[in-house]
């Protein structure tokens, strides 16, 4: 059964793909020449919608089994070649000059079976974030959006129009009833989860539906032609693709108002996208056409490249004609060699044929990334892990009682173990005649300390220590997702209270970045629950979150007139990777450092404000205070990996914190 006329090939849609292309091409080199870039993406999924009904509603196939096969034998043909070519090769580049590549790896293994969204949404990834930009395999989530849509498709449109006695008029309005109800319901999720979980609204196909299901619904609406959509057609498309252009250069933070806007904006370009106008004779322009004819490599390459470049060589004004050539080259012979004869070859191979070929190509590739993670394969060309992430200390004694096995909680711990801990981690110095404390807590951060421990014992004081990974202090008013951190935190919070007196001082030493930071910076987590039991990840309400917390410890801690010293965010570079020299990396980029300060003292500034309000803290703002780091040699003089202080830089933080304890006491 056939649905004749339904619609034919419209070579200005290639066009189209072609502006949508080069404005994410445009985007992904510097989003600064175009911030929006991105919404090209937005133009793709209407128009796959679009085309992908109207490949459905032509189809010959008289019953189910060979409609759906036909289906999934196409979209096969169509993206399973270019996509294992594309995956396999830039896995391979990618361990030569990656030293640690699991991230990217895991992505691309996903990628294959149109599940990379799902991992990059469970690991809370934020697309705008520059951590993206390292990963070779970020911009296949759009992949895995249009995968999941052409799983479940097919089996509305043949229930809704095949799979009933066939009429034109009530199985059309029966398709259109439905795909205009998931519209409106994948839209509300869309602006909800934006609100809440941006990533779920970025990379879900649920949330994603609505801008697909636009272009389906379009096509179905071109058969019937009612006013409305004859007087959408004598609009100048003119008038609809310069607001489209206008919206590239807004700011990624306006995004639901310029997804939406792009969306419907190119669902009109569609309709009144004709002969004769200006627009279209642009688009159809054989060089355009071609652009557009090749999107899909284009696609699938321009970011693998441009990943590894920053990987390498890097990206400056001189590097982006070689780079652009290189894209355009590899694109066109995948598409030429590899993309068309495989589309030639659907009809002389069977659909079953086709359908486990690709799957079997799936497997076996999934196979071959899996062994490329594998620790001992190694095919990294630079220097050593070792020598990049060094960690020296885990067996270093800083005192008979107190050293990193004793007194910092891990999530290995038992309760017993916790409680242990508690009763271990206390050093009274005999020479104490006030008998004084200086208790440390805190996350990693504050057990980097340790190894100064003696600088403060020379002063005769007494000394605490209570520390677990990833766990800050003080106890959350809602506490966080972490059980064994909660637990700790929680009697960390109380035995601190309990122990210390008038005239001692507490040091907190958390890992503020971290733990504060939404998902536009690096290595940001998201644990503190909310009073609905839910775990935000906008920065602000985090912020709230811990100094509401905050305020209800320095109320009990001002009952006893401890005084509390705040060590606020240092310098951290989560890029030692490429920032690092290496013969294939003679250039290194020097915007890590800079975004690295800004980013610590905007977070500084909003602490400091709160706590000049109160008298018994004292906020300790590395930044200040310490003169680090222009460049990787002082970075790793003070640090001993990406955020933790070495042995030398916490001597250097030491030394400030007891001259602030003595002034105080």
């Amino acid at each position: 059964m056939r649905v004749d006329n339904i619609s034919q090939y419209r070579k200005e849609i290639d066009g189209l793909r072609a502006f949508a292309v080069i404005v994410v091409i445009v985007n992904h080199f510097n989003e600064k020449l175009l911030p929006s870039g991105y919404l090209g993406v937005d133009i793709f999924f209407v128009i796959s919608g679009y085309v992908i009904t109207s490949s459905l509603l032509n189809r010959k196939n008289c019953n189910f089994l060979d409609f759906i096969s036909s289906f999934y034998a196409r979209r096969i043909q169509r993206i399973i070649p270019s996509l294992v070519l594309f995956v396999l090769s830039i896995s391979i580049f990618i361990c030569f000059f990656n030293p640690d590549p699991t991230f990217s790896l895991k992505t691309g293994f996903f990628s294959l079976f149109g599940l990379s969204n799902f991992f990059l949404q469970k690991n809370s990834i934020n697309y705008f974030s520059q951590s993206t930009d390292l990963n070779v395999f970020t911009h296949t989530w759009s992949l895995g959006v249009e995968e999941q849509f052409y799983i479940f498709f097919p089996f509305i449109v043949w229930f809704s129009v095949f799979g009933k006695k066939f009429n034109k008029n009530n199985n059309f309005k029966n398709l259109s009833t439905i795909i205009t109800f998931l519209i409106f319901l994948s839209l509300i999720l869309f602006v909800y989860f934006h609100n809440i979980d941006p990533s779920t609204a970025f990379f879900f196909m649920p949330t994603r539906f609505w801008e697909i299901g636009l272009g389906s619904l379009l096509l179905i609406f071109t058969r019937q032609k009612g006013l409305i959509f004859k007087k959408a057609e004598k609009i100048p498309p003119i008038l609809i693709i310069s607001p489209i252009v206008v919206l590239m250069f807004l700011p990624p933070n306006l995004i639901v108002f310029s997804t939406i806007s792009t969306v419907f904006l190119t669902t009109l370009l569609l309709i009144c996208l004709k002969e004769g106008t200006l627009v279209f004779e642009i688009l159809t322009k054989k060089e355009i056409i071609h652009i557009g004819l090749i999107s899909y490599p284009l696609y699938l390459w321009h970011w693998g490249i441009i990943s590894i470049s920053r990987w390498t060589i890097g990206i400056f004004w001189w590097t982006i004609p070689f780079q652009i050539g290189l894209i355009y080259l590899i694109s066109f012979f995948s598409h030429r060699l590899i993309e068309n004869p495989f589309r030639r070859n659907i009809l002389s191979i069977s659909k079953l044929k086709i359908i486990l070929r690709g799957f079997a190509a799936i497997f076996f590739s999934s196979i071959f990334i899996f062994f490329l993670n594998i620790p001992f394969i190694n095919l990294y060309l630079g220097k050593s892990k070792k020598e990049i992430n060094k960690w020296d200390f885990d067996k270093q004694p800083i005192h008979k009682k107190i050293n990193p096995k004793n007194c910092h909680g891990r999530n290995s711990f038992t309760n017993n173990d916790i409680d242990r801990l508690f009763q271990k981690c206390l050093v009274i110095n005999k020479k104490n005649k006030d008998n004084n404390s200086v208790a440390f807590v805190g996350d990693s951060h504050a057990r980097t300390l340790m190894s100064s421990y003696q600088d403060i014992y020379n002063q005769n004081l007494n000394i605490i220590h209570y520390s677990f990974a990833g766990c800050p202090f003080p106890y959350l008013l809602y506490g966080v997702s972490q059980k064994k951190c909660n637990y700790f935190s929680k009697l960390s919070t109380q035995k601190i209270l309990a122990n210390l007196k008038e005239g001692d001082f507490i040091v907190i030493n958390n890992y503020s970045m971290s733990h504060l930071g939404d998902e536009s910076l690096r290595d940001t987590r998201h644990n503190f629950y909310d009073s609905n039991g839910n775990t935000p990840k906008d920065e602000n309400i985090k912020l709230d979150i811990y100094i509401a917390s905050l305020k209800q410890f320095l109320v009990k801690a001002n009952e006893k007139n401890i005084k509390i010293i705040f060590i606020g965010s240092g310098l951290r570079n989560n890029l030692l990777e490429i920032s690092s020299k290496e013969w294939f990396r003679p250039f290194t980029p020097d915007w890590i450092y800079r975004e690295e300060y800004n980013n610590a003292q905007r977070l500084n500034n909003k602490l400091e404000t709160f706590m000049s309000m109160n008298d018994n803290i004292i906020f300790f703002n590395p930044l200040k205070e310490i003169k680090c780091c222009k460049n990787n040699i002082e970075f790793k003089k003070f640090y001993r990996d990406s955020n933790h202080l070495s042995n030398f830089g916490a001597s250097i933080y030491l030394k400030e914190i007891i001259s602030m304890i003595l002034d105080k006491k």
